[in-house]
């Protein structure tokens, strides 16, 4: 049971138990002036509204306990299932019963008020599957604290985008990142300490001005501006970055220019926002203009037809996943 679920519990149950001790001390005082809760709801309360209550906690309270006893049984399933999987697989890791990896179903948000791993209706995002995959023992699932901190050995750039990352992809897209949760073991572990979050800075830059902000800039009909930013060096030190300034603050001019008082909001951010949380690490950020991209793509998409940005969207969906995946071992990529 979750912190938030105690809670209520104790509040609904304290608040119960000074209603019936109410009744039963009022209806033994002898004194007159004693009123119970019986009492006073018939003095100032309808009756027809009294029954209606009634009649609904009568059709209530019976479903609700079947539903809380059902839920019970499928715990004791799939504890009983936990069990049989550590007979068959001994070497297993021990939070591989509590969730399964490969039927683990990705969610949106933050769920660490929500059931607890193993139960039907437990729901988690990326980070917080992954700090239960690498759970070091076996604890009960209902003292299980579900977070989506960042892991103590892996990279926050790399943290930060998953986490936007996450929120921002549909759900169908969302299931690709169960590739990176831990499976025995995980290309995320040991990325904290590696040295290389400068240069996973600079690789979000480069996304951002290179590849995200041109798809817009296409869009909006400004293909010469989107070609010439495409053009640039890559980013991957300071110099590229304070070279590339210029260029981004002339497509944003453009982009504004083109954009004019156009209404309606593109969703321009779909995916581009993890970019701009993890190239924020990267001190080039203000040398490249890294706002003035930012501005320049979300003005162009403002002023593409609305009809026209699913595959613009899909496209920088896929292509920020690519990113992360390029991210976690920036070594081997710009090598």
């Amino acid at each position: 049971m979750s912190r938030r679920a105690r809670w209520l519990t104790a509040a609904f149950l304290t608040i119960t138990a000074a209603a019936i001790g109410w009744e039963l001390l009022a209806a033994a005082d002898g004194n007159p002036d004693t009123w119970t809760w019986t009492q006073l709801i018939v003095r100032y309360i309808p009756a027809p509204i009294t029954m209606a209550v009634i009649a609904v906690l009568v059709a209530w309270v019976p479903s609700h306990f079947a539903y809380y006893y059902r839920r019970r049984a499928q715990r004791a399933q799939a504890a009983l299932r936990t069990a049989a999987d550590r007979a068959e697989a001994p070497g297993r890791h021990p939070a591989m019963s509590l969730i399964n990896r490969n039927t683990l179903t990705l969610a949106k948000g933050s769920h660490s008020d929500g059931p607890p791993p193993g139960d039907p209706d437990c729901q988690l995002c990326f980070w917080e599957a992954y700090n239960v995959l690498t759970l070091p023992s076996r604890p009960n699932p209902d003292d299980i604290k579900i977070t989506g901190e960042c892991p103590p050995d892996v990279s926050q750039v790399l943290h930060q985008f998953a986490l936007r990352l996450n929120d921002l992809l549909p759900d169908d897209k969302r299931q690709q990142l169960t590739l990176y949760l831990p499976n025995g073991t995980s290309p995320l572990a040991g990325t904290h300490t590696d040295g290389l979050d400068k240069r996973r800075g600079y690789m979000a830059l480069d996304w951002l001005i290179r590849t995200y902000t041109p798809a817009w800039l296409d869009l909006a009909g400004l293909s010469a501006e989107a070609q010439q930013l495409r053009g640039l060096r890559r980013i991957v030190d300071l110099i590229a970055a304070q070279q590339a300034g210029p260029v981004v603050r002339a497509a944003g001019a453009a982009a504004r220019a083109a954009a004019g008082d156009a209404a309606g909001d593109a969703a321009w951010d779909a995916a581009g926002d993890a970019a701009r949380a993890a190239a924020g690490a990267a001190a080039a950020w203000d040398a490249a203009a890294g706002d003035a991209a930012w501005d320049a793509a979300r003005d162009a998409a403002r002023d593409a037809a609305r009809a026209a940005l699913q595959p613009t969207i899909d496209q920088l969906q896929d292509s920020a996943i690519a990113l992360f995946s390029a991210m976690i071992a920036p070594q081997a990529e710009q090598s």
